[in-house]
């Protein structure tokens, strides 16, 4: 049994302590996680999380019955949030809250906890997407040296942390969606599609996906377009393909929000590559998870999950227009015949081992437990040779 594994395996001990998880919210991609940690502690986590964040397409997910609502207010135009206190938060032998300045709860329970001596974890981005050098990235540091331990969500990151901070104690939990045995490669011999699976938004620049499909005359070589998702620029998106021509047209297909793994893992078992116009995040992780590869515009704030670059499974591209776009999409058909099922296979066998659920949920439970986080980090080196990067 590998340590991650063991470390989730449900403990057989009754539970004397409290421990409480603080959190914004608590996205549906992390019920597995959830389950997990709260079945290792014989379901005494106890989950405090507002509907929605800051950003309102980031929502809570997880059922019902997982955690209690807190109420939430926007303050300073939306600049920071507040959401209701629960008194458990204070007391609770253990608590993790958000690693997020923005988060004034997050703040007061940092402060009451150093000053009681009550042990408290941060949990979340080591940095701001603009990096190390952001103004918050400051703030950021304060609240881990407030705190008794850092859970990253990223190997790199955690090794930041040990170095920025050599004698507090650092945990990976890295950003995942699905349990191991759900992340499989299917073997199907028609990968004709781009796909796009995510939140439509300004930020991830989806506006460029069906102009630059359009433009590449991928659609002329068999290709398709699948955009899967919901958010504010959906009407763009329509209105986009609306105003395409007929035989492009039917190349293209707008899916909507689905969360579903089973029907997630149909779409990527037809696709050929995943597209990250803007910054890549927690889609790198699932469409590898898939065994599919992700060409990304290299040139955007990406979140930590841009490490996946090195495991020779992602693709940049410099132009960050919609012609640039076009190009890259073109080259990656033309690099086609390179990804074999043995490479997308082999790349689905490293996610299971370090980026699934039982990984994330491993490394909270261990900052939990006060117990060493293993693996430290992610093998280095490349899986596969899929592009000439």
């Amino acid at each position: 049994m590998s340590a991650v594994r063991e470390s989730i395996s449900p403990s057989r001990l009754s539970v004397a302590r409290t421990i409480v998880m603080y959190l914004a919210v608590v996205p549906w991609y992390r019920t597995e996680c959830v389950r997990m940690v709260n079945s290792k502690f014989a379901g005494g986590v106890k989950i405090f999380a507002a509907s929605y964040a800051l950003d309102e397409t980031v929502r809570t997910g997880i059922p019902r019955d997982r955690y209690t609502e807190v109420s939430r207010r926007q303050i300073l135009g939306g600049r920071l949030l507040a959401t209701g206190l629960a008194t458990d938060a204070v007391w609770a032998d253990e608590c993790i809250v958000d690693l997020n300045p923005r988060s004034l709860s997050a703040w007061l329970i940092l402060v009451v906890r150093r000053v009681r001596r009550a042990r408290v974890i941060v949990w979340g981005h080591l940095y701001p997407r603009a990096g190390a050098g952001a103004s918050t990235a400051g703030l950021r540091r304060l609240m881990r040296r407030l705190a008794d331990g850092v859970i990253t969500y990223d190997y790199d990151g955690a090794a930041a942390a040990r170095a920025e901070i050599p004698s507090q104690p650092v945990w990976t939990a890295p950003n995942a969606l699905y349990k191991a045995d759900d992340m499989t490669f299917v073997p199907t011999a028609d990968r004709t599609a781009f796909v796009y699976i995510g939140r439509l938004v300004v930020e991830k620049k989806v506006d460029q996906l069906i102009p630059a499909f359009a433009a590449s005359g991928v659609w002329r070589r068999g290709c398709t377009l699948e955009i899967v998702g919901g958010g504010d620029r959906v009407d763009i998106l329509h209105k986009q393909f609306d105003a395409l021509e007929d035989v492009v047209k039917q190349s293209v297909f707008l899916r909507g929000s689905i969360t579903d793994t089973g029907d997630i893992r149909q779409i990527y078992s037809r696709s050929l590559c995943a597209v990250s116009p803007g910054y890549v995040g927690l889609s790198a992780t699932q469409s590898l998870s898939f065994g599919v590869p992700m060409l990304y515009s290299q040139n955007e704030p990406h979140a930590p999950e841009i490490e996946l670059t090195s495991t020779g499974a992602m693709k940049s591209y410099d132009d960050g227009t919609v012609d640039g776009l076009a190009r890259a999409m073109d080259e990656v058909v033309d690099s086609a015949v390179s990804i074999t099922d043995d490479s997308r296979t082999a790349v689905v066998d490293y996610m299971r081992e370090f980026y699934s659920a039982e990984a994330m949920a491993g490394g909270i439970i261990n900052a939990l437990s006060n117990l060493p986080h293993l693996p430290e980090s992610a093998p280095g080196g490349r899986v596969i040779e899929w592009f000439d990067e």
